[in-house]
């Protein structure tokens, strides 16, 4: 099992209002901006799940979770360098 990655320099609160609940961010920009720069994946994105614990309080994880699929297309696919052919084959 991976351990868990906590999002730094967020705040998450719950509150129940008449018109049902409303989650709100707190982002402390230079934590959080420390945080985007580690975990950014190769793609631009830092995926992150927000989740509920057992009290009932709220936080934000970093979803490490890869792939493989891609790496398997690679493998099975022959990959044809234009400097092979003489000429355009088509």
């Amino acid at each position: 099992m991976t351990e868990k990655i906590f999002a730094d320099g967020v705040k998450i609160d719950a509150k129940q209002t008449q018109y049902g609940e409303i989650i709100k961010l707190g982002i402390k920009a230079d934590k959080f901006i420390d945080f985007l720069a580690k975990y950014t994946n190769d793609r631009g994105y830092v995926n992150l799940d927000l989740k509920k614990g057992q009290k009932g309080n709220y936080y934000l994880e970093l979803n490490t979770y890869k792939s493989e699929s891609v790496s398997n297309q690679t493998e099975d696919e022959e990959v044809v360098q234009f400097g092979e052919f003489e000429e355009i084959p088509f």
